[in-house]
């Protein structure tokens, strides 16, 4: 049995209660994402294998462009953590505040973009022309959804920081659940719901991440962070380069990540005949294969804000034990 420790005190009594306390509600969350991923493509294979093709190639482009926001969302936790450490209330809100308005800018920037430049994205992404409209019709749709998803991401984040990682918890359930009954709802038409064909996909995961947003922005009124909302709105030019000079490496660290992926989907995509089949297969074998890292990124994020908020104490040497 894990020792227990005092529930939200991440700085002190006994480090297995403290990570069990942070890992066991991270490792639902990564379970509700592939849960989310699973469904997705299964769905998309009741209806061809062109739909389950162009939904693996366009969530590989569409983690590329929320690259940005999970960077952002590590730089926001390193700095919330370490403040929220060292007790320091104020900056922990003035932290998340500013990462909340750096996210909306540049997802506004990204979804202009994308609503705009959808045919030539698909286009230079090596769709084969037997899938480009369905990418397209995605895109957009996900460009319309790129605001709250980067709100949701960042604010997941913040609560995280301070060890509020039920929070997240609870927002993800909802989102899954969302996301994982529209995909049936929305695509077949079930119920009293209209049948979108493969486009139900994507409403689905707009509608639910935009229900995830809301939530999110309901908890940042209440408890601890319930000042949240009577600060200054205000960009800090100082605050967005700490959190930009902590959040780049992340970035080029993801990008690096995905870019092997994209690059494979994208020689795949020149195969001729063979490659709806040889672009459905892989887009299955990822979301399978994706269940390997569950517990690596439950514990990743866990040792983030436990290392920073006992940085944020003044103990290095438990951030270390850590």
């Amino acid at each position: 049995m894990v020792p227990s420790s005092k529930r939200g005190n991440l700085t002190a009594g006994s480090l297995w209660a403290n990570i069990w306390e942070m890992s066991w509600p991270m490792l639902l969350i990564m379970v509700f994402f592939f849960l989310v991923g699973l469904t997705d493509i299964f769905v998309a294979g009741l209806i061809s294998p062109e739909v389950q093709a162009a939904v693996g190639f366009v969530d590989q482009l569409y983690f590329l462009i929320i690259i940005i926001a999970n960077a952002i969302g590590i730089g926001t936790l390193a700095m919330v953590s370490r403040s929220a450490g060292s007790r320091d209330r104020e900056m922990s809100l003035r932290i998340a505040r500013q990462s909340l308005l750096l996210s909306v800018v540049i997802a506004s920037a990204i979804s202009l973009v994308g609503l705009f430049l959808y045919r030539d994205i698909v286009v230079l992404a090596g769709f084969p022309p037997g899938i480009r409209d369905i990418a397209e019709r995605f895109l957009r749709i996900f460009a319309l959804a790129l605001g709250p998803n980067y709100i949701l991401i960042i604010s997941n984040a913040v609560f995280r920081a301070r060890g509020d990682v039920r929070k997240p918890l609870m927002t993800m359930f909802i989102v899954s659940l969302f996301n994982i009954a529209g995909d049936f709802v929305l695509v077949f038409g079930l119920f009293f719901f209209p049948k979108m064909g493969y486009a139900g996909i994507a409403t689905s995961t707009a509608v639910s991440v935009t229900a995830g947003m809301i939530i999110n922005l309901f908890f940042l009124s209440r408890g601890w962070w319930r000042d949240f909302y009577s600060g200054t709105w205000k960009l800090s030019p100082d605050l967005i380069r700490k959190i930009i000079r902590l959040s780049w490496p992340a970035a080029m660290l993801q990008v690096a990540w995905n870019a092997g992926t994209i690059v494979l989907y994208n020689i795949l995509g020149r195969l001729g005949a063979e490659s709806i089949a040889a672009l459905a297969s892989i887009t299955n074998g990822l979301r399978i294969e994706a269940i390997i890292y569950l517990p690596a990124f439950a514990l990743n994020m866990a040792a983030s804000v436990l290392v920073g908020q006992n940085l944020g104490a003044g103990d290095p040497g438990r951030a270390a034990r850590v």
